[in-house]
């Protein structure tokens, strides 16, 4: 579970249990963006992190609130940073989504599950609204506030050194979750993404990948868009809308067998979110 060294300065775990992990090394402190869902992979980039000799963690920033991108704020510290309606849902039941996790025990064993449950969620030191940007030793760090994958969801931009952090608003080769999504904005997201000098591209999920993946991500959405859209046009149901679509684009990434059935589960989940998404612009406002 090595990290990856993406610039001088700029590293990546991309092996851990859970979403992606990053580090910006800035000679006057370390920034995180995200931090390990589970204990053992928490110690082991602890380990590396501080390894580095850069001072201490000034600030991990969150670029969303879900369980994945978060367990470890409150074992590793720093100031934490999220968007203002990320700490405006963050205590609520369900808004990070790790009661989800229970009973999973056939992926994750009943330790990791308490875990999971029971580690304290940390409020944010900060929160932004569109932009903030963050300088730090040599290093200019700008977020912006996105939406899409969730409500609160931001990317994050290196830079000198190129390199844009996306939360999973992009997902390296493999279907991101979308059941608390806004396709359109999701799309839009992806279309900014598109506007800025990219070497290298740290994803949500998924191994580190270059500006071609996001294309690829605007081909998956906007197929999926289409296509729901013709359906209901045409009458369909939900159910019928979820097994079409499903039959059509589940095979856009590779899913490895073990992981099949929650893979499948999810993308559904996903799809019935597009279908009331469209239903809602169709039907139009609601008239008191």
């Amino acid at each position: 579970m090595a990290a990856k060294k993406i610039a001088e300065n700029v590293y990546a775990n991309v092996d851990y249990d859970g979403g992606n992990v990053s580090c910006v090394s800035t000679g006057e402190g370390l920034i995180l963006i995200d931090t390990p869902t589970l204990p053992r992979d928490i110690e082991d980039w602890k380990a590396f992190i501080y390894g580095l000799n850069s001072k201490s963690v000034q600030y991990i920033i969150n670029t969303h609130i879900h369980f994945d991108h978060m367990m470890g704020n409150n074992r590793i510290g720093g100031k934490v940073v999220m968007h203002k309606s990320g700490e405006e849902r963050l205590l609520e039941k369900g808004a990070t989504l790790r009661e989800t996790i229970e009973g999973m025990t056939s992926i994750w064993s009943q330790e990791d599950i308490d875990f999971i449950l029971n580690e304290p969620l940390i409020k944010p030191s900060i929160t932004m609204s569109d932009e903030m940007t963050i300088h730090l030793g040599e290093y200019t760090i700008r977020l912006h506030h996105s939406g899409g994958h969730t409500p609160d969801s931001i990317i994050v931009y290196v830079v000198e050194d190129q390199i844009l952090i996306t939360g999973d608003n992009l997902t390296s080769g493999t279907h991101p979750f979308k059941g608390e999504a806004s396709f359109l904005e999701w799309i839009d997201a992806l279309e900014h993404m598109n506007s800025y000098d990219i070497q290298y591209i740290i994803p949500g999920h998924g191994e580190v990948c270059g500006k071609e993946e996001i294309d690829r991500f605007i081909e998956y959405f906007k197929s999926q868009w289409e296509m729901a859209e013709d359906l209901i046009n045409k009458g369909h149901s939900q159910e019928m809308v979820v097994d079409k679509i499903g039959e059509e684009m589940f095979g856009f990434f590779e899913v490895i067998p073990e992981r099949m059935q929650g893979a499948k589960m999810m993308f559904d989940i996903g799809t019935g979110q597009l279908y009331k998404e469209i239903k809602e612009r169709l039907q139009g406002p609601e008239i008191i």
